[in-house]
């Protein structure tokens, strides 16, 4: 054999070797594993075999486990319930009645203030309170309003200062007169007395006359003055002296007439009292004490 046949035997005889050697890492991964080669130092668990005495619990399931095990989640707190929401209440004023004021021109209810006062009284017999308001305004006028609880109000001027003090139903009409301290002096107070037949405040006056129905309240060393309310009308009370000992004491009866829309004089008695025997008399007459309460 000569040369070039022994190296073409020897190439024909690699190839053949490298065929085989190909032939078995196929017939050896036919499955489709990839084929990864030995690693001395790469640690498979799930090829690793137990050795002898030892547990055969296979630990890569145990691994697996414990990766895929999830923490317990946190339960959120429960939501607080928001209250519920307050709605503000506003009492509207009551319907106006049949024939009320409403559409006329009204003036302003004055708001608190140190100029202010205000008594409740039914003061157009719709058996609603209104409000009697006695007020200064900022030009320093004084005046005496009536507000209807349905929202109208009238009002009148007079000479100040002037205090609220009451009203009172008298003879029992069902319809309030409001009083109210409307002039003063040095010792005395004037009351005067107020009504609404209709769409406008008035002061009374005295049956007869064109007085007006105002009344001193107070008085002094040799003078006292005052009234007391009863269920259709009042009764003023006078004492005067010269001397501080004898006294002579005074009193009025009036009564209101509901179809003159004014007090009439009805009685009067005159009677000589002495002090100091007198006295709780006598300085009684500088009282006042209206509205009559009930019984």
């Amino acid at each position: 054999m000569d040369p070039k046949q022994q190296r073409l035997l020897i190439i024909i005889g690699s190839i053949i070797a490298v065929l085989l050697i190909v032939l078995i890492f196929v017939l050896l991964n036919e499955d489709g594993a990839p084929f990864v080669a030995a690693d001395s130092s790469a640690t498979s668990g799930a090829s690793t075999l137990p050795s002898e005495g030892s547990s055969t619990t296979d630990t890569s399931a145990t691994l697996d486990t414990t990766a895929t095990t999830a923490a317990p989640g946190t339960t959120a707190a429960p939501g607080t319930t928001a209250a519920p929401a307050t709605t503000a209440t506003t009492v509207a004023p009551p319907p106006p009645p049949v024939g009320a004021c409403a559409a006329l021109p009204s003036p302003l209810v004055p708001g608190p203030g140190p100029d202010v006062t205000s008594v409740s009284g039914d003061f157009d017999g719709d058996g609603n309170p209104d409000q009697l308001i006695a007020y200064r305004d900022a030009g320093g006028t004084w005046w005496v309003q009536m507000a209807f609880s349905y929202g109208y109000a009238t009002q009148s001027a007079v000479f100040g200062p002037v205090t609220a003090l009451g009203s009172q139903d008298f003879g029992g009409g069902g319809q309030d007169i409001g009083f109210a301290f409307v002039d003063g002096g040095a010792s005395t107070q004037l009351v005067g007395f107020f009504f609404a037949p209709g769409c406008d405040i008035f002061e009374t006056t005295i049956s007869g006359t064109t007085a007006l129905a105002r009344f001193p309240i107070g008085g002094g060393v040799m003078h006292l003055d005052g009234m007391f309310c009863t269920f259709d009308g009042f009764t003023t009370t006078s004492a005067t002296t010269n001397d501080g000992v004898s006294w002579e004491y005074t009193t009025t009866d009036y009564v209101w007439v509901p179809g003159l829309l004014e007090f009439e004089s009805t009685a009067s008695s005159v009677s000589v009292l002495t002090s100091p025997a007198d006295d709780a008399t006598i300085f009684a007459a500088a009282s006042f004490d209206c509205p009559l309460l009930a019984p």
